[in-house]
């Protein structure tokens, strides 16, 4: 009979050697979209296959990532449509905040243009407050975490004065700030009654589930 600490091998052997052939098809996929991006000299189809390059890479290599992120903010900019463009900053804020270059996030963050940043207000809600989160869990003294904690504070005023308390994307980031007081079942109950009165709008909402999940502790 084989030993526990044997099988236990083999069932690492099986994941490294999934992971394995995963990221050779995530590699393939990433070489036929470099490919068709090269021979596309097509503004929007460029930037769709730069927004597809950067998701599969996001998966394989960081900086490769971001690469295509960047890019995809360089193509947005040269389209007449303003929704693009801040799709792609907001990509771009990702692969900075995956990183862990959270100023360059909340830099790229602050400037969306206001005018066009509600259809993807829950995305960038959760971004900002996310950078701000990282960086207050960062803080080495109390000082420096005091300063990141005040900003939260000031963050999510001014987003219920833009927003109302209402709106569901404003009331998860009160959730996220309750969990930077480390007040867990206060964050949840919350999150529970947004749950309870929009249970059809939160079904696919996977922010509002994440924030729910890591409240759960």
């Amino acid at each position: 009979l084989a030993s526990p600490t044997d099988s236990l091998l083999a069932v690492l052997d099986t994941v490294i050697e999934h992971s394995a052939q995963r990221e050779a098809i995530l590699q393939r996929r990433v070489d036929e979209l470099k490919s068709a991006f090269r021979t596309s000299h097509a503004i929007p189809r460029q930037f769709t296959l730069s927004r597809k390059i950067y998701y599969n890479y996001h998966r394989l290599q960081l900086d490769s990532a971001l690469h295509y992120a960047r890019l995809g903010v360089q193509l947005g900019q040269l389209l007449d449509n303003p929704d693009s463009l801040v799709k792609a900053q907001l990509i771009e804020a990702e692969a900075f905040k995956c990183l862990g270059r959270h100023y360059e996030a909340l830099q790229v963050l602050n400037g969306i243009r206001h005018d066009v940043r509600h259809p993807v207000s829950p995305s960038y809600y959760y971004q900002y407050h996310s950078n701000l989160l990282s960086l207050y869990e960062m803080a080495s003294d109390n000082e420096d975490r005091q300063y990141y904690q005040k900003l939260m504070k000031l963050y999510r005023d001014s987003t219920d004065i833009r927003g109302g308390n209402d709106d569901i994307s404003l009331r998860i980031n009160q959730g996220e700030i309750l969990k930077t007081k480390r007040q867990y079942q206060e964050a949840v109950m919350l999150l529970e009654q947004i749950r309870n009165e929009h249970p059809d709008e939160l079904q696919h909402n996977a922010i509002f589930w994440f924030s729910l999940a890591t409240s759960t502790r």
